[in-house]
């Protein structure tokens, strides 16, 4: 029977007082089970892209040889192997979207193409690009070594992986469907499975669950370990500045009588103010931790509300709603018990804090970040000296393209001048004027800020300068064309076919058509090592194909020079 009546020794009290300055509320709870401190982070995990993944089962590792030392020995291979299949699936995901959705394994060349077609680059595993660093971070050091992991970084690796499984998700393709994966790796007595699911909804909110179940034997000795984890909402502000997400987790194992299961749920609300950042933000935590030590089983289950303001530097969240909402009945039997209890559901219900914390700034990051708006506004590109252009500007949102009223600055580098240097509210129209000569150029930089996203754009304006004869190609695919703009949708054309790219100093580009019914895209990136104007050279890539017998899938890499020529429109 639970003991509502626990009375703390006098030095116990004594001490509780005497650090009351670091407890929620400034005051002592009368049940220590709801006396929860909360560690809040001095900084929320950063993303080194170079750093290795997050280990869920090491977690696990970690909490059962603290009942169990000997239980240690399982961390280093289940690390490794939790690693491998993770990164197979990391991989696959990228290939997948690179290619445009095929699962793609290894391409080789077509030996013997169709005559006259372009070999464009298709993806090969060394041309995937660096893993978004989101998600390739965590923790450093040597993999054999034993290490302490904070419990919180599982949060971050949930909301990473789902940063890859969504970098599509505006896109109108991907808005209607979803994304599964699922990778099995079987090395020195430890079988990992990974699963990871993405859904899409009509509102722009998604779903990411995923899994890492791992099972290991050693010396005849069997350990299970598994994580799972989902985030539910959306990371983009609505239209009244509110981002909603829930996150679960849980981690559990066991080996032999040693048992660990921690169960998190938090729900996050957040809202947004004009200029894009985070104005307030509440946590709905609920915690369940269960423990098997020495044939004891404990459990103890709470729940509690935090209000944060995530902005200030120095904040410290406040408390409400502390609950117990359920325990063994072990635990109120004695204060031995109740304290190893109260410890339990503390790290419990900061682990919870954690990864919320994580996730929710990873959010942060992308409506910051140009992910969730973007203005729309075209460049002057060449224009006319001492000439008048208009620019209309907008904002939209990038899941359905609905506009998005935003303050948005102007700042001109270069000649001559912008006006007006602020749209308190979008839509509106600059006005751009050229300088007086020839061969001068201007970047106008915008940034438009709204309680639903923060987006930047460059816009370029030249007086000459911007036009080329662009020659070169690959294999059957040669140029030779001129480009009056090459800071503006340009075409290169040739006997066979006609590839369309977006413009600027690197972009993209897309072709389809001619005689064999090549299709294809790719990104290009200029080079102009002078400047605008000045000689320079031009490089572009991607998969493409040919039907001609068969489908033939090219690769290669496409060169072309670029000579400067006068001015045209």
């Amino acid at each position: 029977m639970k003991n509502s009546k626990v009375i703390l020794p006098v030095l116990a009290i004594l001490l509780c007082v005497s650090l009351s300055c670091t407890f929620l509320k400034g005051k002592f709870s009368k049940d220590p089970l709801l006396n929860v401190k909360i560690d809040v982070p001095a900084n929320v995990p950063t993303f080194d892209p170079k750093a290795p993944l997050f280990s869920p089962g090491a977690e696990v590792v970690r909490r059962l040889a603290k009942i169990d030392p000997s239980l240690a020995v399982f961390a280093a291979s289940i690390e490794a192997n939790e690693r491998s299949a993770i990164n197979s699936a990391i991989a696959e995901r990228q290939t997948a979207r690179t290619t445009g959705g095929a699962k793609v394994s290894q391409m080789a060349e077509p030996s013997s193409p169709a005559s006259g077609i372009p070999h464009f680059a298709f993806i090969r595993p060394e041309l995937i690009k660096p893993l978004t660093a989101a998600v390739l971070m965590f923790q450093g050091g040597d993999a054999s070594v034993f290490i302490f992991r904070d419990p919180a970084l599982a949060g971050g690796l949930i909301g990473g992986l789902k940063n890859i499984w969504t970098e599509s998700h505006t896109d109108p393709k991907m808005s209607t469907g979803g994304v599964k994966s699922r990778k099995v790796t079987t090395k020195d007595g430890v079988t990992t499975t990974f699963g990871g699911e993405l859904t899409f909804r009509e509102d722009g909110s998604s779903l990411f669950g995923m899994e890492v179940k791992t099972e290991s034997v050693q010396n005849g000795v069997t350990l299970t370990s598994e994580m799972t984890g989902s985030v539910d909402g959306n990371e983009c502000p609505n239209a009244e500045g509110q981002v909603q997400l829930t996150i679960k987790l849980r981690l559990a194992g066991e080996s032999g009588g040693a048992q660990v299961a921690q169960d998190l749920t938090v729900f996050v609300r957040t809202t947004v103010n004009d200029n894009a950042d985070t104005a307030s933000t509440t946590m709905d935590i609920t915690q369940g931790t269960r423990q098997v030590k020495n044939g004891r089983s404990m459990y103890v289950e709470t729940g509690l509300t935090l209000n944060d303001d995530v902005n200030d530097p120095n904040h410290k969240p406040t408390m409400s709603n502390e609950r117990e909402i359920r325990s063994s009945q072990n635990v109120h039997e004695s204060m031995e018990n109740l304290n190893e209890a109260s410890e339990l559901a503390g790290d419990g219900v900061n682990a919870a804090y954690k990864a919320a914390l994580t996730v929710l700034y990873m959010a942060r990051d992308k409506w910051q970040d140009g992910k969730c708006v973007q203005i729309v506004a075209s460049s002057p590109g060449s224009v006319k000296v001492s000439s008048t252009t208009q620019i209309p500007v907008k904002v939209v949102h990038k899941f359905g393209g609905a506009d998005v009223p935003s303050k948005l600055d102007a700042l001109l580098a270069g000649e001559k001048s912008v006006d007006p240097t602020l749209i308190p509210k979008t839509a509106g129209t600059l006005t751009y004027v050229a300088p007086g000569e020839i061969g001068k150029s201007a970047t106008i930089k915008l940034t438009a800020t709204s309680k639903r996203g923060k987006a930047t754009l460059e816009l370029t304006a030249n007086t000459g300068g911007g036009s080329y004869q662009i020659v070169g190609g690959l294999d059957d695919w040669q140029t030779n064309t001129s480009v009056c703009d090459i800071m503006k949708p340009f075409k290169l054309t040739s006997s066979i076919l006609v590839v369309n790219f977006s413009g600027g100093m690197s972009g993209t580009y897309e072709y389809s058509g001619g005689p064999f019914n090549a299709r294809g895209n790719g990104t290009y990136t200029i080079s102009l090592p002078d400047g605008l104007g000045k000689p320079g050279t031009m490089t572009g890539s991607g998969p493409g194909e040919v039907t001609g017998d068969k489908v033939y899938k090219g690769s290669g890499t496409e060169k072309y020079t670029l000579t400067p020529i006068e001015p045209c429109s």
